[in-house]
């Protein structure tokens, strides 16, 4: 099956503002009878959290709704975008939570929060 893309249509970068990204967490805590909590490595690797925002128009915020419930399957797939701190590499993407924009008169704000998958 073809992962699909990041519609060309829509904007190819989050704006600066409100732009997030983490390692991914990886480590799980577990509480001994007496003491300090211990500390432990679970997996080597695991999703990256990456959060947003964009500004759209209103064709665009149809764009990306139709890419979102069709395309991924109402959110359930994996989709191919560049990388935020570098544009020149592609990675995967899932949806973490369903866009949702605000706003009126044509212009659009989104916050996209988002998984970049190992």
């Amino acid at each position: 099956m073809t992962i699909p893309a990041w519609p060309a249509t829509l904007p190819q970068a989050l704006q600066i503002s409100g732009y997030s990204e983490a390692p991914p967490d990886v480590a799980i805590a577990s509480q001994p009878d007496i003491g300090v909590a211990k500390l432990r490595r679970r997996s080597s690797n695991g999703p990256r959290p990456v959060r947003g925002n964009m500004t759209l128009t209103s064709a665009q915020v149809d764009t990306l709704l139709d890419f979102y419930e069709a395309d991924l399957m109402g959110g359930t797939l994996r989709f191919s975008w560049r990388k935020p701190r570098d544009p020149l590499t592609s990675a995967e993407y899932r949806f973490v939570t369903r866009p949702e924009p605000q706003g009126g008169d044509g212009v659009f704000s989104v916050t996209l929060d988002l998984e970049m998958l190992p």
